[in-house]
């Protein structure tokens, strides 16, 4: 599912970060499963967003404070098009740009 807001300006996105284009994918999973990472009834949602900044302008805040605020815009988008979104996230876990790289990733 692709979920894209109203801004259709793709500089945009990347110059305010105020908007996110939202991709949800399912886990790859086997049939049947041969783990889990989630207890009957749960599920486990992964979003792939994009433009959020390499490098932070030194007035923006801790690295921590920004992928906080992030994660939760991108929470308040899915929950425009899902409205029983919000209260059924547990935890989340934003990985940035340079958190990729640490784990040998580059998109």
């Amino acid at each position: 599912m692709r979920i894209r807001t109203t801004v259709p300006l793709l500089a945009l996105f990347a110059a305010t970060a105020a908007e996110a284009q939202v991709s949800t994918l399912p886990p790859i999973t086997q049939n049947p499963p041969i783990f889990t990472l989630t207890p009957k009834g749960r599920h486990v949602m992964s979003m792939f967003t994009q433009y959020f900044p390499y490098k932070l302008a030194a007035d923006a805040g801790t690295l921590e404070e920004n992928k906080r605020r992030y994660a939760e815009r991108c929470i308040d988008i899915m929950t425009e098009y899902a409205p029983n979104f919000r209260k059924s996230v547990i935890d989340y876990q934003v990985l940035a740009p340079a958190d990729l790289e640490a784990f040998g990733k580059t998109l």
